[in-house]
């Protein structure tokens, strides 16, 4: 009877601290913000950059997740000289199920600005998986957004609208900071 005590008790136990650390490592997996997270070095951003004066802008997007829990975004930082944004989206495996999309769909991307009305398509996308999540980096060319502008990225099947999450609000202005380039971005810009 001790025995069998015993191991009913080691079995729960190890059942509760393997159900917590799978727990705790899905929670740091879904935390995760360094996947595609670095500069892309595009051909605006090394002439920017190699003209010596080149301000690159960051802040946290305001939301972790967007209104329909189908995508997140992060990684945000504009460049006026370049005219370019750059954003990571994430996208769970999920979003095939619950949009009753097949698993092989591709999704596309526009950046629109509310106070032009200007849409911008991404002219380069990176791309990257890890577990159930999937990594986009996106970069718009030609973004020209004023101080009035909010910037909201889409995501799209078929034309369709599968999520949207506002990137940038008119009110962030006064939170905007430097973005401080790391060693390896400033040498793949051209830099030392």
């Amino acid at each position: 009877m001790k025995i069998a005590g015993r191991i009913a008790k080691w079995t729960v136990t190890a059942f509760i601290a393997i159900f917590n650390i799978m727990f705790i490592l899905r929670c740091c997996v879904a935390g995760d913000r360094s996947v595609l997270s670095d500069l892309t070095p595009t051909d605006a951003l090394r002439a920017a950059y190699s003209d010596g004066e080149v301000e690159l802008i960051t802040h946290e997007v305001v939301r972790e997740i967007s209104e329909n829990g189908y995508m997140s975004a992060y990684a945000y930082v504009y460049s006026p000289e370049a005219e370019e944004v750059q954003i990571t989206v994430r996208y769970n495996d999920s979003v095939y199920e619950y949009n009753a999309l097949p698993e092989d769909a591709e999704f596309s991307y526009t950046l629109t600005d509310s106070v032009s009305g200007t849409v911008y398509e991404p002219t380069v996308i990176q791309e990257d998986s890890f577990w159930m999540y999937n990594h986009r980096r996106l970069v718009f060319s030609g973004v020209k957004m004023s101080e009035e502008s909010n910037l909201v990225v889409k995501m799209l099947y078929n034309g369709a609208e599968i999520s949207f999450e506002t990137i940038h609000y008119a009110d962030q202005n006064v939170v905007n900071e430097p973005y401080k380039l790391s060693r390896s971005e400033k040498k793949a810009l051209g830099g030392n």
